[in-house]
């Protein structure tokens, strides 16, 4: 059997969500289970087996709702500073091994592990050499986003919230861009009220 090239999963959970109020939006409960832990459940589901989880805003609650086992928690201690920070310290702590990162936001509840198998498959088939995202319905791009380790490198300067996106317009015509029917990957959690409404959509659907 030929060997399964490893993607890796980073998820990004140091923000200070300020827009959320006084408690921590990725700790805050969907059917009982802290929202960040819903997100790692669905890269697991959807294959994949090693997570790198970047805490910075309360590190400790953080790490104990995120622990698990192929899960490795790293402190990002400029996380201040914006969100590519957090990109480039879940970059320099994934083993040399990786044949891609998947960068998830942690605030994306409705990722599911459909939606993370289908970026895997279309990123083996591209030989693991091309960034892959989806894009949702209306043109925008979504999240996650699979990375080669081409481009590790400049995803270990990344020092603003914008670095990321700029190198994705760089690629141009060596994206691959998978279109994905719904809006779970471009659906974050900001505020109490978008957390509500995620939750009333979601409990409207036919089980």
């Amino acid at each position: 059997m030929p060997h399964k090239p490893i993607i890796a999963g980073i998820i990004l959970a140091a923000g200070s969500s300020t827009r959320f109020g006084a408690d921590n939006k990725l700790l805050a409960a969907i059917d009982g289970r802290p929202l960040v832990t819903r997100v790692i459940e669905a890269l697991e589901a959807g294959g994949i087996a090693r997570l790198v989880v970047v805490t910075g805003h309360e590190p400790d609650l953080v790490a104990a709702a995120t622990a698990g086992p192929g899960r490795r928690i790293t402190y990002n201690e400029r996380h201040a500073r914006g969100m590519g920070t957090s990109v480039a310290a879940g970059i320099k702590a994934l083993d040399d091994d990786v044949a891609g990162a998947l960068i998830a936001q942690g605030d994306m509840p409705a990722v599911d592990a459909t939606l993370i198998a289908n970026l895997c498959r279309h990123f083996g088939d591209a030989g693991c050499d091309r960034i892959v995202h989806p894009v949702l319905a209306d043109g925008r791009q979504g999240n996650p986003v699979i990375w080669p380790p081409r481009l590790f490198a400049e995803l270990r300067k990344l020092g603003s919230d914008k670095g990321a996106k700029a190198l994705i317009e760089a690629e141009g015509d060596r994206v691959v861009r998978v279109p994905v029917a719904g809006d779970g990957a471009g659906t974050d959690i900001d505020t109490r009220e978008d957390l509500s409404a995620y939750v009333a959509a979601r409990t409207s659907q036919p089980r």
